[in-house]
């Protein structure tokens, strides 16, 4: 067989000095060991690991560990995904290979993703926390908040100084929104301005917001002020 080496070891044997043994080496090609000629890439295999999308602008799962690969989809913020395989390609570029659900497989720069068990994927969490702001810095928070132990002390910080900065831009917009709106009872433009579709984003996030009709301000809620969990304690 082209695959099976074959050669003679000697062996030490209580009843004679030496004895040939004739072993057959049959390779197996496995993940650790394999070498990917679509992107030009030294692959190793990856305990199964969960990880996260952390950098929305980087997440293009691709078909291959290569820039100019082709483009399967975009990920999200968020987005758990299970790491697969890892490679690294002639120019450097880190690359692992993640199934985001039982048929979609494809190749992600690793600097796109953070995973809760790895030193260095916290500390890209922390890093991203600390350069991203708005909306986004607010979907990393409530990821770290809720996937990332060591972090959760700095994401509460986050979160809350994101969702102050939403009620103000929520406030700013309700007088072109809400300023015409005549003939309703305060509780009547109270219960529009909570309903208004501005507003779903962030509290899918779990964001809880108050409005005042007189004012047509927002403010955010704390945990003590709404049953259904605003911002984390």
């Amino acid at each position: 067989m082209s695959n099976v080496s074959t050669t003679r070891l000697v062996l030490p044997n209580a009843g004679a000095r030496s004895a040939p043994v004739t072993t057959a080496l049959i390779i197996v090609l496995i993940c650790s060991s394999v070498c990917l000629t679509a992107g030009e890439a030294t692959a190793t295999s990856a305990t199964w690991r969960r990880a996260y999308v952390v950098d929305a602008g980087l997440a293009t799962l691709r078909a291959a560990p290569a820039l100019h690969a082709r483009l399967l989809k975009r990920l999200r913020h968020g987005r758990m995904v299970a790491i697969v395989e890892r490679a690294r390609t002639v120019d450097g570029i880190a690359w692992v290979r993640v199934a985001v659900t039982r048929r979609t497989r494809g190749w992600i720069p690793v600097i796109a993703i953070a995973s809760p068990g790895e030193v260095e994927g916290v500390r890209r969490m922390a890093s991203r926390l600390d350069s991203t702001v708005g909306f986004a810095r607010l979907e990393l928070a409530r990821l770290a908040i809720d996937r990332f132990p060591r972090l959760q002390s700095e994401a509460r910080v986050a979160f809350v100084q994101e969702a102050e900065h939403a009620a103000a831009l929520l406030t700013k917009r309700a007088a072109r929104r809400f300023g015409h709106v005549r003939g309703l009872t305060p509780a009547e433009l109270r219960t529009r301005m909570l309903l208004d579709p501005l507003l779903d984003r962030y509290v899918r996030l779990g964001v809880r917001f108050e409005a005042d009709p007189a004012t047509l301000r927002y403010r955010v809620l704390d945990g003590r002020e709404s049953s259904s969990g605003s911002v984390p304690p």
